[in-house]
């Protein structure tokens, strides 16, 4: 199966399990790879997160996680999890501290305001 068939796939099914309840779900097609990334690691199942990297690179998955699943606090075990057994990091603790810091809200508006 390609890429494209499994992104369908498994947004249909998110979408039937109604995991994007805020979103306009006639318009599928319009829900970005991010937030379909994001909301597959926080809201489904192993099998649907070992798709998400049969569909998109790991890197891609890491980024989306870093920026928007670590630095929010209610995720902490979920972060614990991910780290250990999907992107294989020894010192999980350490990490998700680290990316906490640099990816918190103070510090995106820090780096917006200091762009202008």
């Amino acid at each position: 199966m390609d890429k494209s068939t499994r992104k369908e796939k498994l947004l249909k099914k998110l979408i039937n399990e109604n995991v994007f309840w805020s979103y306009d779900t006639a318009a599928a097609s319009d829900i970005s790879d991010s937030i379909l990334i994001e909301h597959t690691l926080i809201y489904s199942d192993v099998e649907e997160i070992k798709e998400l990297f049969l569909i998109f690179n790991k890197e891609k998955i890491k980024r989306v996680w870093e920026n928007n699943i670590i630095p929010d606090n209610r995720c902490l075990r979920l972060n614990y999890y991910l780290g250990k057994f999907f992107f294989n990091i020894e010192d999980v603790q350490t990490y998700i501290k680290e990316k906490s810091i640099i990816n918190s809200r103070y510090e995106k508006i820090r780096r917006i305001s200091a762009e202008n």
